[in-house]
């Protein structure tokens, strides 16, 4: 008998512990969204989806995929604090990491509560596909085959998906032309670049490089200014000929007076007898 309860009272437990398992790994698969790829499809969705909503003042309907309240991770992207260089916070506990990487793995191990987990989540690492997320993150580049091999149509399966995602969120509220024109924006946005001539461009990458050149002009500019400085300082200072014009001759007027007077001014031996002078009158 008592054998016969031991039994089921194992077996009670190896049921409960399957269960709690079997729960566990269940609500884990966000893990299964990679953070990095969402991280670049949250940034091109802030800059080419959400922004057009907002300049317009519309406001993007729950059934959208795209939209921020469906985002598993975004409760954590916010929760991040980029203090500087190599140097990464979490908002949550006060903790900080050198590396953002390890910031997203001390999300998993300790706020994992705060990922969205409802039926409704969306991982934008999903959207990676037309949002072209490892072309624009440099992950992926171009080679002469992939690009002289290009096929068409399989492009145009990603670009049926994208416009299939931008028609699922478009505003209720528009009807007729408006919301005809506002869904030509949004497939301008996010999926004119689903061609073979335009799949492998990176306006990210243009930007920078204009950045870089901007850099290169004012540090020439620059240099070019600190040369003339010191050109004119030593012409002026150590040269009979100076660039810089004194037709009053107010500078050098200044500089004879000023040496006249140093000339003509008492010494400290002059001073000193002066003083004694002064002391044996009295």
């Amino acid at each position: 008998m008592d054998a016969t309860k031991c039994c089921k009272s194992f077996y009670l437990q190896a049921v409960t512990t399957i269960g709690i398992l079997f729960i566990f790994i269940k609500n884990s698969h966000s893990l299964d969204c990679p953070r990095d790829r969402s991280r670049i499809a949250r940034r091109l969705i802030n800059q080419n989806f959400i922004s057009l909503y907002e300049y317009y003042g519309y406001k993007i309907p729950n059934t959208c995929e795209l939209t921020p309240r469906r985002d598993m991770y975004l409760d954590n992207e916010r929760h991040k604090d980029e203090g500087g260089p190599n140097k990464w916070g979490c908002n949550y506990c006060g903790k900080m990491f050198i590396h953002e990487q390890w910031l997203d793995r001390h999300f998993e191990n300790r706020h994992m509560r705060q990922v969205y987990r409802h039926s409704d989540k969306v991982c934008l690492a999903d959207h990676c596909d037309y949002l072209r997320c490892e072309v624009i993150s440099g992950a992926k580049k171009p080679s002469y085959w992939e690009q002289a091999l290009c096929k068409q149509p399989d492009l145009d399966k990603l670009r049926q998906k994208c416009e299939a995602t931008m028609k699922s969120c478009l505003p209720d509220s528009l009807t007729g032309m408006h919301r005809h024109d506002f869904l030509d924006k949004l497939k301008k946005n996010m999926c004119a670049s689903l061609t073979c001539e335009k799949y492998w461009e990176n306006p990210m990458k243009q930007s920078s490089s204009h950045i870089t050149a901007v850099y290169i002009v004012l540090s020439c500019m620059l240099a070019i200014g600190l040369l003339l400085y010191y050109l004119v300082a030593y012409t002026h200072f150590y040269s009979d000929h100076s660039l810089l014009t004194d037709s009053d001759g107010l500078i050098k007027h200044r500089l004879v007076e000023e040496e006249q007077s140093h000339l003509q001014a008492p010494d400290g031996t002059v001073m000193r007898n002066r003083g004694g002078y002064a002391m044996s009158g009295t």
